[in-house]
């Protein structure tokens, strides 16, 4: 449930190979936990002005939304002088944006 900007994961990709890095395993992520249902309100937010759909699911029954899980950021902000400069609000902004506009 750790969910980052996919430009901000291209340049954590892309720093070990301008540094000199550690080898060793990196977690990408941006550290702080998310639930999909809150990615979904946010995107449906942007794209409809709304969260009908959203509400609709949370309103069931039997839906756990607390197991979360988060990239420990720890040896990328240390090892490769990483921040994550992106919220995931503007993200999503600029991932609708980027889709194809309709004729």
């Amino acid at each position: 449930n750790d969910f980052i900007y996919v430009k901000d994961a291209a340049k954590i990709l892309l720093k070990p190979l301008l540094l000199k890095a550690d080898p060793g395993i990196y977690n990408i992520g941006t550290g702080k936990a998310i639930s999909a249902i809150e990615i979904c309100r946010l995107i449906e937010k942007k794209l409809c002005n709304n969260n009908n759909f959203t509400e609709s699911i949370m309103n069931k029954k039997n839906i756990d939304h607390k197991t979360s899980f988060f990239a420990d950021t720890n040896k990328i902000v240390k090892n490769l002088k990483i921040n994550y400069p992106t919220k995931i609000e503007i993200g999503i902004r600029e991932y609708i944006k980027s889709f194809p506009k309709e004729n």
